[in-house]
């Protein structure tokens, strides 16, 4: 029996509605920093992974020695993070551990902003398919939307169905003419 169940469901969905009311406020009217987060990217060794895949795609290393080769670079870096987005400085480092590659080739595998763009399965953070699935997400809200309106109309008429049919029974008419 799920009677029992619903009342804390409702209790919650009620407690739910003015957070999610407040969200869409907040989301509305959030300002985003967007050139600090784009600084904190490139000092936070963001693109190491991506070097990593790279050694792995264009130098034929195992996926093991790619993260210990960047490991190790990250770790010499570690004091200086700028120094991770200086192509030629991890161009040299990389030929100290036996990986020729030229600072050129580099320069887009460093840069937090154009791994991000080049980035082109689905769900990934690339700039594009961000954009979809911005647009699905709000096409799915809509839809929810207006199936809860509908649900929560259709309760409401039947709420009202229910309380004319109790009025009438409690007034003494057959409950057959009350539901023809």
């Amino acid at each position: 029996d799920l009677q029992e169940d619903r009342f804390q469901l409702w209790m919650a969905f009620d407690a739910l509605r003015p957070s999610l009311h407040l969200m869409g406020d907040v989301i509305a009217t959030a300002r985003f920093n967007t050139d600090r987060a784009a600084e904190l990217a490139g000092a936070e060794f963001a693109c190491a992974t991506e070097l990593a895949n790279w050694l792995v795609r264009q130098r034929g290393l195992s996926f093991r020695e790619s993260h210990e080769i960047v490991g190790k670079l990250v770790g010499a870096v570690a004091d200086a993070p700028d120094a991770f987005a200086d192509a030629g400085r991890v161009a040299e480092l990389m030929s100290q551990a036996g990986i020729e590659a030229a600072a050129a080739e580099l320069v887009p595998l460093l840069d937090p902003a154009r791994v991000v763009a080049g980035y082109r399965t689905t769900g990934s953070t690339a700039p594009r398919e961000v954009r979809r699935m911005m647009r699905a997400l709000a096409r799915q809200a809509e839809r929810s939307r207006a199936d809860v309106e509908s649900r929560r109309s259709r309760e409401w008429s039947a709420r009202q169905r229910t309380q004319t049919v109790v009025r009438g029974v409690l007034a003494g008419e057959g409950l057959g003419d009350l539901l023809a």
